[in-house]
């Protein structure tokens, strides 16, 4: 639609050009000597519809009416190029987080997270910018099209004479394209280094601060800043330098068209609308040159949208048809092995244990033992490399991923906190969750004590990732959370290590109200909370090493016990 809204636009406006010839002869006093070709002709026979004093008006309206034609068609074209452009960005920008919500958590996070915000940020809408410049490079070649037809009707000698002054022209503008394709590459790369800095600096501001290194992280962005900002007055030189350049070198092609008019005598109101006509071409040359060169700077971050969209195999598991409608046996993961993508050494290995349903399950072991790896498991962020995990009986790939998502929950010790209040973090993942239901899990979490001292109370913002509240605080609202759900598995990963002893003695007792109600696993290191377990398994190097109650743990004197005597 928008290339052949242009080139109405202009044929309009070449005609309206080509109207120039009548209204000049009937302005002269003679016609003047010279050849006239079939478009001149043409615009003669259109002029002498009306004779004597009429023929002036009837040329100025007919020339006015084209005119107001082609300022309507490209009043209408701008208007479709802002919608196109706003809708390729909002499509290409929700096609980007559908891929990352739905990719492999494993090949997510390899990504850099400064690359992947300049792509989310910048680079989408360069792409729909770019395919701006694609239909204004479409629609400047209609307008050229038009005219270069029109000039080879008026005299086809002058116009192969403009083609070959031409042609070394375009050999510039492909070599400053090239230019501007290498250039883009450099600042994608600066641009994508100065974002990751910024990320790092907003999420380690306490760290910063508290270790006294703002001088040196002020040194680290000013650096990435630069080089940014001077590959950035690269490609702008590059890119914006060729329009004027080219106006310049255009200058020998009129005087050409000039004088070899004066020797061949062609007709004069014939010379004036070539050279209007030639005029006219030269935006639109410009037009073409800069999108050319604007094309190739928009091509690497283009390229790498396109590489994140399209390339296969980082699609996440697929989910299955089963509907999962509660846990009602117990889970049961069969010689589990997984290892990430790249490593041979697994993190987990031919791990068997069972939780039954409604009971309180327990994985303890040092840092880096695997306990992470087994509840990325357990919520099917992976699936095993060997092994099975099954609910009820039935592998966990074939039940449907919303289904058994939506009836499990989580609380961690790193207390993911969305932008918003206290109220809106609370009843993510559950919006249809009552004030009530709300204050309840709050108490239940032992978060109202606080919540009611602050101002506006559940209606209280949290800041980014919770920025305004303490430690101990962020993570009892993520366990009121978990505990809003009503899940049938509560998976708690160190939920009570940011809190203080009474807090930790009430989340206790909530724990033993909920015991049997729904199963809970609890991932911990400090292990009085483990006495609230049924069954208890350690990890060490990514198998279990014991397993039992905790009393039978405390007897065996292992590992399990050193543990719990240091404590």
């Amino acid at each position: 639609m928008l290339i052949i809204l242009g080139l109405l636009a202009s044929i309009a406006e070449g005609l309206g050009i080509g109207l120039l010839i009548p209204v000049v002869s009937s302005m002269l006093i003679t016609d003047g000597v010279g050849a006239a070709g079939p478009f001149a002709r043409a615009m003669d026979t259109i002029g002498a519809l009306a004779e004597g004093d009429r023929q002036l008006l009837f040329l100025s309206i007919l020339i006015a009416g084209l005119i107001a034609i082609k300022t309507l068609v490209l009043v209408v074209n701008v208007r479709l190029a802002a919608v196109i452009n706003g809708n390729v960005t909002r499509e290409l920008r929700v096609s980007l987080f559908r891929r990352l919500l739905s990719m492999d958590y494993g090949a997510f996070g390899q990504l850099n997270r400064g690359r992947l915000m300049n792509l989310l940020d910048v680079q989408t809408y360069r792409a729909s910018e770019a395919l701006m410049h694609a239909v204004s490079l479409l629609t400047a070649t209609c307008f050229l099209l038009v005219f270069t037809i029109l000039l080879l009707l008026i005299s086809w000698q002058l116009t192969i004479i403009v083609v070959l002054i031409a042609v070394p022209i375009s050999m510039f503008v492909r070599a400053r394209t090239r230019r501007a394709h290498t250039y883009a590459e450099d600042q994608l790369q600066r641009n994508s280094s100065l974002t990751s800095g910024i990320m790092e600096l907003l999420g380690s501001m306490r760290t910063i601060r508290i270790l006294g290194q703002e001088a040196t992280e002020l040194e680290r962005l000013s650096v990435a800043a630069d080089a940014a900002q001077k590959s950035f007055v690269r490609t702008e030189t590059v890119t914006w330098t060729v329009v004027p350049m080219v106006e310049l070198f255009y200058v020998p092609v009129f005087l050409v068209v000039l004088g070899y008019a004066w020797h061949s005598g062609i007709a004069v109101p014939s010379l004036l609308a070539f050279l209007v006509l030639l005029y006219r071409m030269q935006p639109q040359l410009s037009r073409i040159d800069y999108a050319r060169v604007s094309l190739g700077g928009f091509a690497p971050g283009i390229l790498e949208l396109a590489r994140l969209l399209d390339t296969p195999g980082l699609e996440g598991p697929r989910s299955g048809s089963q509907c999962f409608n509660g846990l009602k046996h117990g889970i049961h993961f069969d010689q589990v092995t997984f290892s990430y993508q790249g490593s041979e050494t697994p993190t987990v290995h031919d791990v068997c244990f069972t939780i039954p349903s409604g009971s309180v399950f327990a994985i303890v072991g040092r840092s880096g033992a695997g306990k992470s790896t087994l509840l990325n498991l357990l919520f099917r962020l992976y699936d095993p490399t060997h092994g099975e995990i099954r609910f009820d009986g039935i592998p966990l790939k074939e039940y449907d991923l919303s289904s058994i998502r939506s009836s499990l929950a989580f609380a961690g010790q790193d207390a993911d906190l969305m932008a918003g209040t206290i109220f809106d973090n609370i009843v993510f993942g559950a919006t249809d969750t009552s004030l009530e239901a709300v204050e309840r899990a709050a108490r239940a979490a032992h978060a109202m004590e606080f919540i009611r001292e602050l101002p506006l109370g559940l209606n209280t913002a949290v800041g980014d990732r919770g920025i305004n509240l303490s430690g101990g605080q962020r993570q009892r609202i993520a366990l009121a959370r978990a505990l809003a759900r009503e899940p049938d598995l509560l998976v708690l990963d160190e939920a009570t290590n940011a809190v203080d002893n009474l807090a930790e003695q009430a989340i206790h007792e909530t724990i033993r109200e909920l015991k049997g109600r729904c199963t809970i696993v609890i991932v911990a290191h400090r292990l009085n909370t483990v006495n609230l377990a049924d069954q208890v398994v350690l990890i060490a190097d990514g198998r279990i090493a014991e397993q039992g109650s905790p009393d039978q743990m405390i007897g065996l004197r292992g590992e399990f016990s050193r543990l719990y005597d240091l404590e």
